[in-house]
């Protein structure tokens, strides 16, 4: 009978092993390396395996885990190499060998010497992520009129025109040239969609053309209240319904316009106006303040200089940003 079994062990070692069982066919030759003969040694019975006698002492404390991928990939099986339950010959429990080396194999330990290892590279690439952010050179672009998304005149002689800023006769009013005068202002809105977002404002100044004989002081406020369609002297809006100022021109300090304004500058010195206004862009940018856009007041008549056809060039918005 002996002689019957190690030939029918040998016929199997000859035999190729399916994909399916090739799994456990390694880890069976990882717990029995010597001949096939002590493969091939019956599953030790409840007593001898807390004792540690019969013929399986040795086997089960030497088998080895299969790989996590192979586990998940690979069936269920008992390997059997010597005969089964067909033939009723002794075999080889696989799975019982693996359950117990699962239960007698210690759990996995982070060592010291790994930590040694995976720190120089993590260092330097946080290092490397530091010095791109804090290196990134600022850069600047200039807002154009053509970056506005919203304009109106606020004329106190036209209560409900929103581009009265320059009338010819009682049926026909213009916006462009912009003329100012101490019962006329602009309200201007820009967008600042071209500057990406994670970004940090440093700088920005509003560059305010005037005409050859400007003399006047322009104001410039930062507007709170929201308003759109049908703005006017007397509306922020009428659209979808009529809204007013809490003082007609948008004049109502904390209410239609900051308390204080953003800055101001005289013509007579310069044909042009130039107002830091960091900090309102700042404000927008970040989302403290919804923008709302600017509110420019004058002290007397003067003509700017038209933002669409000679003065395209001169009418600029300069914003410098960095990485934050």
């Amino acid at each position: 009978m002996r002689n019957a079994n190690s030939k029918s062990a040998v016929a199997l070692a000859l035999t190729p092993v399916p994909q399916a069982a090739s799994v456990r066919y390694r880890s069976l030759r990882k717990i029995a390396p010597g001949p096939l003969e002590e493969a091939a040694r019956p599953s030790p019975s409840p007593r001898e395996a807390r004792t540690g006698r019969g013929p399986g002492r040795g086997v089960l404390h030497t088998c080895e885990r299969p790989n996590l991928a192979e586990r998940l990939l690979s069936p269920p099986l008992s390997f059997v190499p010597n005969g089964g339950e067909g033939d009723g010959g002794p075999g080889v429990d696989c799975q019982s060998a693996l359950r117990h080396a699962a239960r007698s194999t210690p759990p996995l330990r982070f060592h010291s010497h790994t930590l040694t290892h995976l720190f120089p590279p993590l260092l330097a690439a946080f290092l490397l992520l530091f010095l791109a952010a804090t290196l990134a050179p600022a850069r600047t672009i200039t807002l154009k009129p053509d970056a506005l998304d919203a304009f109106a005149v606020l004329a106190e002689n036209h209560p409900r025109n929103g581009w009265a800023a320059q009338p010819i006769d009682a049926s026909l009013y213009l916006s462009n040239p912009p003329l100012a005068a101490p019962n006329t202002s602009f309200i201007v809105r820009y967008s600042f969609a071209q500057i990406p977002p994670g970004q940090r404002i440093t700088h920005a100044e509003w560059i305010i053309p005037g005409g050859a004989a400007a003399t006047s002081t322009v104001t410039v406020w930062r507007v709170i209240a929201d308003w759109g369609i049908g703005v006017c002297h007397q509306l922020r809006m009428a659209y979808p319904k009529p809204l007013p100022w809490s003082v007609p021109g948008a004049r109502g300090k904390s209410i239609d316009r900051a308390t204080k304004p953003t800055g101001s500058g005289k013509f007579s010195a310069s044909p042009q106006v130039t107002v830091n206004v960091t900090q309102d862009v700042e404000l927008w940018h970040t989302g403290a303040a919804p923008n709302r856009g600017w509110l420019l007041t004058f002290d007397s008549a003067s003509l700017l200089v038209s933002p669409t056809h000679g003065g395209r060039g001169q009418w600029q918005l300069r914003i410098t940003y960095e990485p934050e």
